[in-house]
Parts: C-alpha cells; sequence; structure tokens
C-alpha cells in the first residue's frame, strides 16, 4: 500500500489511538462480536457478506501472491496442517509420516459463493482483500453495517489503495499493526518498507448525515487501515470503530 502526502496542514489535527487493555478475555470478545454479526446479518443471502463478516471475530492468515491479497481462517490452516483435512484420521496418518492428498482451501469467487451456505461452518474459503475485489468491497459493506448496527450512524466506506491526502486529519487502525503503522506514516515519521507492506488494506470513510461527526471534521474522510502481524496472521478488533471514529457528543 501507498501513503503519500504525508505533511500536515495547519490547525486542530487528531489521530484514531489504540484501544486499551480489555479485562475481557478475547474469546469472550470473539464470541459476542459474532452473535453480534450474525443478528445483524440475519436472513442476507449474500455469501461475500458473511464470509468477510468472519473476519470481525475470527483470526486470518495473509498472503500476498502477485499484487494479490489472499485471507484464509488461521485455525482451519492450522488444521489441515495437522490432518491434512481428514480430521483424525488425518492427525494420525500424519503422525505415521503416511502421504496424505493435499488440500487446497478455494478463494472465493462469483462462480463458487453459491456454495458457502452448503459449508460456512468449515471456514474453508479464502477471501480476496485485493482493494479493486469483491472480498474487500465485501467487508467495507460489513463495516458500514456494524457503525450504523453499534453506533446508530449511517457511514460509506470504500476500499482505497493508498492516502494521497494534503489535509489528512483523522485515521482509525482495525487492529494494532494498523494503528501503530498509520500513526507513524501520520507523525512523518520514516517506516521500512517491510512494515509498510503489512499494511494490506485501506478504506475511505465518509459520514452521511450533518452532524454525526464532531465539528471538525464535517466534510472530512476517516481513513482506516488493516494490517497483518510479521508472521502474516490478521485479527480485526472491530470495536477500535466505535471508540475511535469522530462521533459528535450524545445529546
Amino acid at each position: 500500500m501507498l501513503i503519500e502526502n504525508q505533511r500536515r496542514a495547519g490547525g486542530i489535527v487528531r489521530t484514531g489511538k489504540l484501544v486499551g487493555d480489555c479485562d475481557i478475555a478475547p474469546p469472550f470478545v470473539d464470541a459476542l462480536v459474532q452473535a453480534i454479526v450474525r443478528g445483524m446479518l440475519d436472513g442476507t443471502e449474500d455469501a461475500w457478506l458473511c464470509r468477510a463478516a468472519e473476519m470481525l471475530y475470527r483470526r486470518q492468515r495473509v498472503a500476498v501472491e502477485g499484487g494479490t491479497v489472499l485471507a484464509a481462517d488461521d485455525a482451519t490452516i492450522q488444521v489441515f496442517a495437522e490432518t491434512g483435512g481428514f480430521g483424525g484420521i488425518g492427525r494420525l496418518l500424519r503422525q505415521q509420516n503416511t502421504p496424505t492428498p493435499q488440500v487446497k482451501m478455494d478463494v472465493m469467487s462469483a462462480e463458487n459463493a453459491p456454495l458457502y451456505f452448503l459449508r460456512d461452518e468449515l471456514y474453508g474459503f479464502v477471501l480476496d482483500l485485493s482493494p479493486g475485489g469483491e472480498g474487500a468491497r465485501a467487508l467495507a459493506r460489513v463495516l458500514e453495517r456494524w457503525v450504523a448496527h453499534m453506533a446508530g450512524v449511517r457511514v460509506s466506506i470504500e476500499p482505497r489503495a493508498r492516502i494521497d491526502d494534503e489535509r489528512w486529519r483523522w485515521h482509525v487502525g482495525l487492529d494494532v499493526d494498523a494503528s501503530a503503522i498509520l500513526n507513524a506514516l501520520y507523525r512523518g515519521e520514516p517506516v521500512a518498507p517491510d512494515e509498510l507492506e503489512r499494511l494490506v488494506l485501506l478504506f475511505h470513510l465518509d459520514f452521511l448525515e450533518a452532524g454525526d461527526t464532531v465539528a471538525e471534521m464535517e466534510g472530512r474522510p476517516v481513513y482506516l487501515g488493516l494490517g497483518c502481524r510479521p508472521d502474516r496472521s490478521l485479527k480485526v478488533k472491530p470495536q477500535n470503530l466505535l471508540v475511535n471514529l469522530p462521533l459528535a457528543p450524545s445529546s
């Protein structure tokens, strides 16, 4: 991802901050988010939305192949590595060094998306998160619904390949790595190429109704970032949007 024009215009400048530590166990938070998201998407027949929504409560593993950003379910990858995709029998075969057929996770496409609902509990589809792809757009739609459902605010979110904004005022990292990288770029600090490469996706967020954001952000976009850890794992923190968006104080 490219971040350009990091110099800031004068005036009040704010940036998204990291969410503080929480005493609630992460598995409970993930289960709670899953329940909320399932209710939020209840009745939808859009497989892309449902697969993208998994990212809000399940850790992903990211790979970049020829400029294409692919996200696969981390737990599913670990199961395949241990069992070859054949459960307990596969694990036994692996322990005995018996060759097993290679299991391939399908990248979601227009052709195979209808099959998602036949195996949604297997978490076996890979999502293409390239900025111009359907997967990135689906994640944007899920985040829009999340903000509307949880904060009662209508926003428009679109994937972007870069931030090119002389008046960049506000950003929110959707995970700990994106927060750190965006904060450094915002302050004009140098970021190593290998760290910048971990910023896998950017979004442009606009508020659709006047009065929903603080006065200094009226008519200005908020930039969102999604990043992965050095080991290529990715854990979205949807609560960051609720805590760090420049929402107007409730009356």
